[in-house]
């Protein structure tokens, strides 16, 4: 299945790693080139303990691949992603829950 992840930071980076050792091909999308150009090279940008060996791995197998193009990545993804908010913010006035959300692939809300 193709997956695409919007955003590489950590809930981004550790879920697009772990879907891609399942089997997955994964196309991480970030709008900071310089994180882009270090995750395509190999260099890991978080710390989680055996992230690592699993990411290099899954690199190495060309599961996952790191871009800032949203358009093409989002193009063959079939599932949703999580929407977090960060505490504050205008999704919090509209939920004050703040519970994540879940979005498929062309919702544009």
């Amino acid at each position: 299945m193709n997956v695409a992840i919007v955003g590489t930071g950590y809930v981004g980076l550790v879920t697009g790693v772990c879907l891609a050792e399942r089997g997955n091909k994964v196309f991480c999308v970030d709008n900071n080139p310089s994180v882009v150009e270090k995750l395509s090279a190999g260099e890991i940008t978080i710390y989680e303990p055996g992230l690592e060996d699993i990411f290099q791995r899954n690199l190495k197998k060309e599961r996952i691949e790191f871009t800032g193009n949203l358009e093409p990545a989002v193009g063959g993804g079939r599932l949703g992603r999580p929407e977090i908010h960060p505490p504050g913010g205008r999704r919090d006035r509209e939920d004050p829950g703040g519970q994540p959300r879940y979005r498929a692939q062309g919702d544009r809300r």
